[in-house]
């Protein structure tokens, strides 16, 4: 089965970063980032340490680009809305 890099994985590829220096600018160990990287979530200070470190956002941290984010489904509230008088 092949590969498939997590957020964390891609943005630290992209950004040209080994795990171990990507760590030291987090002030993390390099164990953390090997974790989230394999697919554990981080928590929230150590996810804003690598955005920053990364001059990425937290979505950025933890979404899937393949994966459509989790949203609510939008709602539109009809009754303020003009009646169509072309079916009246």
């Amino acid at each position: 089965m092949p590969h498939t890099p997590t957020p964390l994985e891609r943005l630290r590829r992209r950004a040209g970063l080994s795990q171990a220096r990507l760590a030291e600018l987090a002030g993390v160990s390099r164990h953390t980032v090997l974790r989230i990287e394999r697919g554990d979530l981080p928590r929230v200070r150590t996810a804003q340490a690598l955005a920053r470190s990364l001059n990425a956002s937290l979505g950025d941290i933890i979404h899937n680009d393949d994966e459509a984010p989790a949203r609510a489904p939008r709602v539109t509230n009809r009754a303020k809305q003009a009646p169509d008088r072309a079916s009246a």
